[in-house]
């Protein structure tokens, strides 16, 4: 968590440790499937922090996302479906609900 994000793409460990098993944060494990589900609950609650509030309240003036550098060839991870789903959440009250623990987030997200 201490390297930039350059430095964790090139952690030699990634190319030798073997395949990866699961995410692990805060002590919480998170199964690999669905393939975002753990980087759209990082990006939510990320978004959902006081230091990122004005970040948040941006994203809410707006209906639609992109992302120019998303390759799907490259990456399983957008930036733009984390963020639409953050709005998406938000709109639909279920914001505070999905931000209470990562079952409730799971709950929310696949039913």
């Amino acid at each position: 968590m201490s390297k930039t994000s350059k430095e964790a793409k090139t952690y030699e460990k990634l190319k030798t440790s073997g395949e990866l098993a699961k995410f692990q944060y805060n002590k919480v494990d998170w199964e690999l499937e669905p393939k975002t589900l753990f980087y759209d609950w990082l990006y939510i609650n990320a978004l959902s922090l006081d230091i990122n509030k004005h970040l948040a309240n941006k994203l809410l003036e707006y209906d639609a996302f992109t992302d120019i550098e998303f390759n799907p060839e490259k990456s399983i991870n957008c930036q733009a479906y984390s963020a639409a789903l953050y709005v998406s959440l938000f709109r639909r009250g279920l914001l505070q609900q999905a931000l209470r623990s990562s079952e409730e987030y799971k709950k929310v997200i696949l039913e």
